[in-house]
Parts: structure tokens; sequence; C-alpha cells
């Protein structure tokens, strides 16, 4: 994944814009939302794993809003979710293509 910086300082009562172009993902993204009866969970851990092989293809934690994504991925295999809230339960969310 390329990253890029950018460093701006307007003077006092400046307004600055810049145009960043960005290329466009290739592949599918994931993402979702953790919840429980209280609302949106934080630092829930959320797996990515290849249907057949439950080989896993990434992680990642919730957001403060309960959020969460992944991509790009490569298109065509099935995957699943497992999330599980800090000392919570895993629950398993099955993808279909």
């Amino acid at each position: 994944m390329r990253s890029y910086e950018f460093y701006i300082k307007p003077a006092p009562g400046e307004y600055t814009q810049a145009a960043v172009p960005l290329p466009p993902p290739s592949g599918a993204v994931i993402s979702g939302l953790v919840t429980d009866a209280d609302g949106p969970v934080e630092g829930a851990l959320v797996l990515l794993l290849e249907q057949e092989s439950e080989k896993l293809v990434c992680y990642t934690v919730t957001d403060s809003l309960g959020r969460f994504w992944f991509g790009p991925l490569d298109e065509g295999p099935l995957y699943f979710l497992r999330a599980q809230k800090p000392g919570g339960n895993v629950r398993l969310v099955e993808l279909g293509a």
C-alpha cells in the first residue's frame, strides 16, 4: 500500500486547499459495525478468514464507533468473520459472494 504525506501550514487568516488524486482501490471491500445491546463496541477484535481453508486473511480492531473494514480483497473466495468484544464471546458471521 502506498502512502502519501503532506505538510501545509497556512498563514494566519489564510485558507489552504489541496486536491490529492489517489488511485482507486482494486478488489472488494468488506466493512461493518460491531454492536451489542448497549450500542457500538469499541476495541472488538474482528478476524477475516477464508471460508474453505479457514485461513486467517487479516484482522483489525473496531474504532470508537464500532466500525471496521477490510480491503482491498481478492474477489472470488468466500469469507467469514469472527468478532469478539473485549472480554466477550466470539460471534461467527458468514459472508456470501
